[in-house]
């Protein structure tokens, strides 16, 4: 279902819904708390030509990732 047809139904502003969803997304997807981090898993990836490489870090017990950069 789209955020426009969830927001006719509900009867709603289509914005509302794209904020409700933005939220929970945040609190899904928000980085995880190192305090109980006690084994990682670093993996790095090369990404081909001017892009580098992709650097990966894991929590090995949860198998939660921590970190991703490039």
């Amino acid at each position: 279902m789209t955020i426009q047809a969830v927001a006719n139904h509900l009867g709603v502003g289509w914005d509302m819904i794209k904020d409700i969803q933005a939220r929970y997304l945040q609190h899904c997807f928000d980085k995880p708390k190192l305090c109980n981090l006690k084994r990682i898993a670093i993996d790095e990836t090369y990404l081909g030509g001017r892009s580098g490489y992709l650097t990966i870090v894991m929590d090995l017990d949860s198998g939660a990732v921590v970190e991703v950069a490039q």
